[in-house]
């Protein structure tokens, strides 16, 4: 049987701020499908949002559940991946907000005309917003651990893993 391992204090602020960010998707899920059973085929676009919901909540979880493992089993997902899926999800997130934006534009709605989705849409935005400032928060975390540990790899210091990845004895 394998020694368990300790996070680090490092690796637990990860997990701290990916379970956050997993709630905010969980939340934007939730309110994406209460929308589109309440107001259904309204002119409104929620597959965008619940795609970003879905992807950010595989994401999260596999890393906290890597980050939290003490018996070795579930391996971490590369800093690389974990930079390309935040990406994706901070670019579909802000595609999912012009959308927000343009669904009353659709309808044919005047700019001052109260829709009865109006606070959920609010909600949506709020939530979406709050998920692209996290991801790109995360991005600069991931991106400068990721080069920080190339810079290391090639100063030949004995290419220890990344920040994020250092779990204590």
């Amino acid at each position: 049987m394998t020694r368990p391992r300790i996070p680090s204090a490092s690796a637990v602020a990860v997990a701290f701020f990916r379970a956050l960010a997993l709630v905010a998707s969980v939340v934007l899920f939730a309110n994406a499908l209460y929308e589109g059973i309440i107001w259904g085929s309204n002119g409104k676009i929620y597959a965008l949002s619940l795609t970003v919901s879905l992807l950010a909540v595989i994401l999260d979880s596999f890393e906290i559940s890597a980050l939290i493992d003490t018996t070795w089993t579930i391996p971490q997902v590369p800093l690389i991946y974990l930079i390309c899926a935040d990406l994706c999800v901070l670019c579909l997130a802000g595609l999912s907000i012009i959308f927000i934006f343009s669904s009353d534009w659709y309808r044919g709605g005047s700019s001052g005309a109260s829709w009865p989705w109006t606070s959920s849409d609010d909600l949506s935005l709020g939530v979406t917003y709050f998920i692209c400032a996290y991801r790109f928060a995360l991005l600069v975390w991931d991106g400068t651990d990721y080069f920080m540990s190339r810079r290391r790899r090639r100063a030949g210091a004995g290419t220890p893993p990344p920040v994020s990845q250092q779990m204590s004895p």
